[in-house]
């Protein structure tokens, strides 16, 4: 029997607006994230640039929708992260949607679709130290530790998509 995600990404659209303002103005949501809480302010204009890079088809968050009933439960993206074929994968699950895996499949599902038009392309991951359910995520995904720093005063791990296992059974 083949397997189905429970979640597809699409375009964000306007009427996401509300929801997305509610994730990133939440201290929950956003306790792993280098910037911390937005503002509502913050949280709409970040949410205006998703949509400008949408139209233009630059690289941008996707939204993550529970198949189902349609529900919007997060974003996921996958972002040049230098010069080279790095690329990095960011995602953010509304808390209310945590601890069902959405995640995981959220992010396989963006690795699948980059690695398709970008194979040389190298995924990793940056997770600040303590955030285990990242961490889980990451290796669920066949992402190995590699290597550690700071960044913007946080203590990470980059975690990398293993060479043999950048794609998928679909």
């Amino acid at each position: 029997m083949r397997n189905v995600s429970r979640v597809y990404l699409r375009a964000f659209e306007p009427v996401d607006l509300d929801r997305f303002v509610a994730w990133h103005t939440s201290e929950e949501n956003r306790r792993f994230k280098w910037d911390g809480v937005l503002t509502d302010d913050e949280a709409r204009h970040a949410f205006k640039e998703i949509m400008v890079c949408q139209e233009s088809g630059q690289p941008t968050y996707q939204a993550v929708v529970r198949r189902h009933d349609q529900e919007l439960v997060g974003q996921v993206g996958i972002f040049f992260i230098r010069d080279d074929n790095d690329c990095a994968l960011a995602y953010l699950i509304d808390s209310a949607f945590w601890g069902h895996g959405y995640a995981t499949e959220a992010a396989r599902l963006a690795i699948n679709e980059h690695l398709g038009l970008h194979p040389e392309h190298l995924v990793c991951a940056v997770i600040p130290d303590g955030h285990v359910a990242s961490e889980r995520v990451a290796s669920k995904l066949g992402m190995m530790p590699a290597s550690r720093s700071v960044r913007a005063g946080v203590a990470v791990r980059r975690w990398e998509l293993n060479a043999d296992k950048r794609t998928y059974p679909h």
